[in-house]
């Protein structure tokens, strides 16, 4: 989630919004001259979802014109093997809890 900049007097015109916001992931920097005098972040930051991470990790392979070292493609290669069911899809159930929709 975005970052986001308010004045210290905005900031204490909807302080509960602002929690809100806090909680859904993002981070409020309350500003007040050229200092600012707080910082207000989730202590639990929002779960990402595998999806998310990687379009995550897709935009920054396109930033950048490449994917960090650990993610390239093939850097395991020859290094183990993965038998046919890794390839199998991944029961309804257990595809929900990967994507933080459950237990």
């Amino acid at each position: 989630m975005a970052t986001i900049r308010i004045s210290a007097a905005d900031a204490a015109r909807d302080f509960a919004g602002l929690l809100a916001k806090v909680r859904a992931g993002a981070e409020v920097i309350i500003e007040d001259g050229a200092n600012p005098p707080a910082i207000l972040r989730s202590e639990f930051p929002a779960p990402r979802t595998i999806s998310e991470s990687i379009e995550i990790a897709r935009r920054l392979q396109l930033e950048t014109g490449e994917a960090p070292e650990s993610r390239r493609v093939g850097f395991l290669e020859g290094k183990g093997d993965v038998g046919p069911e890794f390839f199998d899809p991944l029961p309804d159930d257990e595809l929900r809890l990967w994507n933080g929709e459950g237990e």
